[in-house]
């Protein structure tokens, strides 16, 4: 007795195994997709943060396309110290007060 193949002409059926591997790229897929989401997300957040602290622009370029998936326009932005960013330079200019003396107590 001929088996017959409903809409399979020509066309051999997947086994159990290779259903199994599409599905699980599928899931892995999806997963990556998810993650680069989040990360998007997070470069999204930090970018808004460079910003307020006055970031080097570099920083600002490489996080917004980071976040927007884009491709990355600086190698790095590295390496950064406290007086590169804007609104944190005054303090970079103050004392090290981590060697003054301890605050006097005058609550006794």
């Amino acid at each position: 007795m001929q088996q017959r193949r409903h809409g399979t002409r020509g066309k051999r059926r997947k086994t159990r195994a290779e259903r199994i591997r599409t599905g699980n790229a599928e899931a892995k897929r999806q997963a990556l997709e998810a993650r680069v989401k989040v990360l998007q997300r997070v470069c999204s957040e930090a970018y808004q943060l460079a910003g307020t602290v006055g970031a080097p622009v570099e920083a600002l370029d490489n996080l917004s396309a980071a976040a927007n998936g884009e491709p990355i326009p600086h190698e790095t932005f590295l390496p950064i110290r406290l007086e590169d960013c804007e609104e944190c330079a005054p303090r970079a200019q103050e004392p090290d007060r981590s060697e003054a003396e301890p605050a006097s107590d005058t609550t006794s």
